[in-house]
């Protein structure tokens, strides 16, 4: 297949979408550009389908980082707010004794 039809060239541009914001390394992706127009349909998609899985599951796990940094920052503001407790009612404790 040399020349790609209409349809096949607007998956073939979704396909050039996909690749320029994938994490690939450069080589696979000039791999898979050379090569795209001497694909057969079937595996157009079956690239097109893998590409927009790997940016959903990116997107997914970069969401649950985001929500883990956000509650892990929680976590540690409420862990400081704790030791300045306890250091409050040490320093308490040592002034009553010191009266």
């Amino acid at each position: 297949m040399d020349e790609l039809n209409q349809g096949q060239q607007q998956v073939a541009d979704r396909i050039g979408e996909l690749l320029a914001e994938s994490p690939l390394d450069e080589d696979i992706k000039q791999v898979l550009l050379d090569g795209i127009e001497r694909l057969p349909e079937h595996l157009l998609f079956k690239l097109l389908d893998v590409l927009e899985n790997e940016r959903e599951q990116l997107e997914a796990v970069a969401f649950e980082v985001q929500l883990f940094l956000k509650e892990q920052k929680n976590n540690w503001e409420k862990t400081a707010q704790d030791q300045q407790k306890a250091a409050d009612t040490i320093i308490d404790a040592w002034v009553e004794k010191l009266k």
